[in-house]
Parts: structure tokens; sequence; C-alpha cells
């Protein structure tokens, strides 16, 4: 007499081969997703520090922004040049940092000292 034979629990070959295909696109589109994310949070930090200053970088958006919003409304050369230095008085004489919040957790003598030093 023949022994029984065991129940096979393994899965049939071609469902075996999709699920290793389909991992293996997975894996490959997901690695490349987390390359795409770390080169663009690389490039941004890179061009913040070629930039130079936070503040300079704030106020080369700002008159961009203005350049455009100028060619769009055809405002007159006179005007665009007061606007234009209005923007870069405030800003050479006001910090881009919110200095009430840099403040805010410090204690009440570092506080004084730190505005002091202003």
């Amino acid at each position: 007499m023949k022994p029984p034979r065991a129940a096979s629990l393994s899965l049939p070959l071609p469902s075996l081969c999709r699920l290793c295909f389909l991992y293996q696109v997975t894996s490959i589109l997901l690695e490349t997703a987390g390359m795409i994310v770390f080169g663009v949070i690389v490039e941004t930090l890179s061009s913040l520090i070629k930039s130079g200053k936070l503040g300079e970088q704030v106020l080369r958006e700002k008159m961009d922004m203005l350049r455009e919003f100028f060619r769009m409304r055809d405002i007159t050369v006179s005007t665009r040049r007061k606007v234009r230095l209005f923007y870069e008085n405030m800003y050479k004489h006001r910090s881009v940092w919110d200095e009430s919040e840099i403040l805010k957790p410090l204690p009440a003598v570092l506080q004084k000292e730190l505005v002091r030093d202003m």
C-alpha cells in the first residue's frame, strides 16, 4: 500500500511569480519617489545656502512678484520706482524674523539683554 500524499501548502508558481514581480515594481517605484524627494530637499537647501541670507531671498522674491505685478498692470515707471524703493527701504530696516516669537520663550532677564543688544 502506498502512503498518503501530503497536501501542498505552497502557492502555485505563476501566482508566486506575480507577487514577486509586483513587490519588485512597488519597491522600485518607492525607491524612485524617495530619491526624488531627497533630491528636491537637497536642491532647496543648496539654493538657500547659495542665495545668501534669508532676508535677501525674501526681498528678491518680493521684488520678482512686484515686477510681474507692474508688468501685468502697466504701472508707470515713476510709480514703479517709488514702490520698489519703499520695499527696499522697508526690508533694510525691518527684520525678516518675528522678534516677538524669538523673545517669548526666553526668560525676562535674557529678553532684556537681547533687546538691549539689538
